[in-house]
């Protein structure tokens, strides 16, 4: 690189010339065109190959005030839950290839400080149904079609967090 073929250059110039050259075309017995080479060539040798950063999951972290009732409320709704075994009031609510983290904060305050999730899913009425049926404290508003592509509803739950569920619109 640059630094590099710089870095050979001030090694000569700070040494001078070598092997009896009168001109200072040589550096090590080398002509400077050959040294610049071995310099090119010995950085490409030390190169790392970069690969492209993937970024596999996320895994949002909600506020909630009671954990315990937090999590029996994603019970219900369909998800694995369980706490957190260490002394943190922590929880996990899974469900397919989603994870939600749940966080007991006793400063939640759900006008203020409640979060926002969107689920994307296969069927948003089902789930819209099976939700409803599971007569979880909250509001749930009714499926709708959406400009952008998708059948969605809302839910909003005690905490505050708002849970927009969302599956693409059949094609047309």
């Amino acid at each position: 690189m640059h630094r590099r073929a710089r870095s050979v250059g001030a090694r000569l110039k700070a040494t001078g010339p070598r092997s009896g050259t009168a001109t200072g075309g040589e550096w090590h017995g080398r002509t400077l065109s050959t040294a610049y080479k071995a310099a090119e060539s010995e950085r490409a040798s030390q190169e790392v190959e970069v690969t492209e950063l993937v970024f596999s999951k996320v895994a949002p972290v909600i506020p909630v005030l009671d954990l315990d009732v937090a999590l029996d409320r994603y019970r219900r709704l369909g998800f694995t839950v369980h706490a957190y075994e260490g002394a943190a009031r922590y929880g996990f609510a899974d469900r397919g290839s989603v994870s939600l983290h749940l966080s007991e904060w006793a400063e939640h305050d759900p006008r203020r400080t409640a979060s926002v999730v969107y689920l994307y899913v296969s069927d948003a009425d089902a789930v819209h149904a099976e939700w409803t049926a599971a007569g979880v404290e909250g509001r749930i508003g009714e499926p709708r079609d959406t400009e952008y592509g998708l059948r969605e509803f809302a839910f909003v739950d005690l905490d505050g967090t708002l849970h927009r569920v969302g599956s693409p619109l059949e094609a047309m």
